[in-house]
């Protein structure tokens, strides 16, 4: 008990250098996004060509050759 399976969909899971506040980046068919560590729920789905750590309650995406941001709140 106590632990988070997630469905094996993702190239690509980060916990460690993307992570923030609970959320993890990852990685599906070459588009990332941001799922909640503790739910395994996609906040952010993963269909940008890059991301950033966020800043504040911003989460930084590279959506067709530019840079946009997402209020996580």
């Amino acid at each position: 008990a106590g632990h988070l399976v997630l469905p094996l969909i993702y190239d690509d899971l980060n916990e460690t250098d993307y992570a923030w506040q609970g959320w993890w980046r990852v990685r599906r068919g070459g588009g990332y996004g941001y799922l909640d560590g503790q739910t395994g729920r996609e906040t952010i789905p993963p269909r940008y060509a890059d991301t950033r750590l966020p800043v504040g309650d911003l989460v930084w995406v590279k959506q067709n050759g530019r840079w946009g941001a997402i209020d996580r709140s």
